[in-house]
C-alpha cells in the first residue's frame, strides 16, 4: 500500500512538537473538538477526548479530578499571557505560560487537570503525586498521555515543572516516553535514528507488533507500507514524519 507524504503535513498529527522554537502552524477545526470531563467549556480533539474518557473511567476518578483548561484559541492564549504578565510578572509568566502560537493548548492535544477544591489556580492548579492523582498519572501512558513538563526537564522543555499538564501523543509513543524518561523534544530526536527501510524500531505493544520510524520531509514523497496493517503518520512540526505501523 502506497501513501503520499507532502511537506506541509509535517505540521499535523498527535506528535507535533509545539514549544518556544516550534510554533503551531494550524489550529484544529472547531468541528473536530469535543468537550471533556463533563465540562462543555473544556475541549480537546476527538481522539484525545475519547482516550481521556477511557483513562478517567479506568482510574475511576469520580469527582476528585476536574479539568482546568483544554483547547485555547490564539485570542484566548494572548489574553491569558497578557493577564499573567500584569498579575504575576514576566519571570513567572515566561516560566508557566507559553507565548501565543507556542502553546500546546492551541493544538487541542493538551489538558490541564486539577484536584477538585473550592478555589483552583488557573495557571498553576494543584495536582498531587499521591492518591487518585498518582493513579491517574501512573496509567496515563497506557491511554496515550504523558506528563509534558516534568521536574528536571525544564532546560529541555523551556517550561517550569507542571504536574497538572498532560499531552496526548498516542500509543505506543506515550509508553516509550514514560519508560525512557523522555520528554517530547527528546523522543522526536531519538526516533530519528530509526530509518523506515533500513532499521525501524520494532516493539511489541500488547498483542501487536509495532514498527516506528522517521521519514524526512521532502516536497513530495511516497512510502510503501504493508497492506494488512494500521498506519498512523504524524508530522513532528520540524522536518519530517513519525510513521507508526501496527500489525492487524
Amino acid at each position: 500500500m502506497k501513501i503520499d507524504l507532502r511537506r506541509e503535513s509535517i505540521h499535523e498529527g498527535n506528535l507535533i512538537l509545539v514549544n518556544a522554537v516550534c510554533p503551531l502552524k494550524k489550529e484544529p477545526e472547531e468541528t473536530k473538538l469535543c468537550s471533556v470531563l463533563g465540562d462543555h467549556n473544556i475541549e480537546m480533539i476527538k481522539e484525545a477526548a475519547e482516550k481521556l474518557k477511557e483513562l478517567t473511567e479506568y482510574v475511576k476518578i469520580g469527582k476528585n479530578i476536574v479539568g482546568v483548561s483544554g483547547f485555547r484559541s490564539l485570542r484566548e492564549q494572548q489574553q491569558i499571557y497578557q493577564e499573567s504578565l500584569a498579575e504575576n510578572g514576566e519571570e513567572f509568566t515566561r516560566k508557566y505560560v507559553a507565548l501565543p502560537n507556542h502553546s500546546e493548548h492551541q493544538s487541542g492535544l493538551a489538558i490541564d487537570v486539577a484536584k477538585r477544591q473550592k478555589e483552583i489556580d488557573f495557571i498553576c492548579p494543584e495536582f498531587p503525586y499521591k492518591g487518585i492523582f498518582g493513579k491517574f498519572r501512573k496509567y496515563a501512558a497506557d491511554f496515550g498521555f504523558v506528563e509534558r513538563y516534568p521536574k528536571e526537564k525544564e532546560k529541555i522543555t523551556g517550561i517550569g515543572a507542571e504536574p497538572w499538564h498532560f499531552r496526548y501523543v498516542g500509543t505506543p509513543h506515550a509508553k516509550l516516553m514514560y519508560e525512557r524518561n523522555m520528554v517530547l523534544e527528546e523522543y522526536i530526536q531519538w526516533i530519528k535514528q530509526y530509518d523506515m527501510v533500513r532499521n525501524p524500531l520494532v516493539i511489541i505493544d500488547g498483542k501487536n507488533q509495532v514498527s516506528i520510524s522517521y521519514v524526512r520531509a521532502e516536497n513530495y514523497r511516497e512510502i510503501t507500507v504493508p497492506e494488512k496493517s494500521a498506519v498512523d503518520i504524524s508530522g513532528n512540526n520540524i522536518d519530517g514524519f513519525l510513521v507508526t505501523i501496527k500489525s492487524v
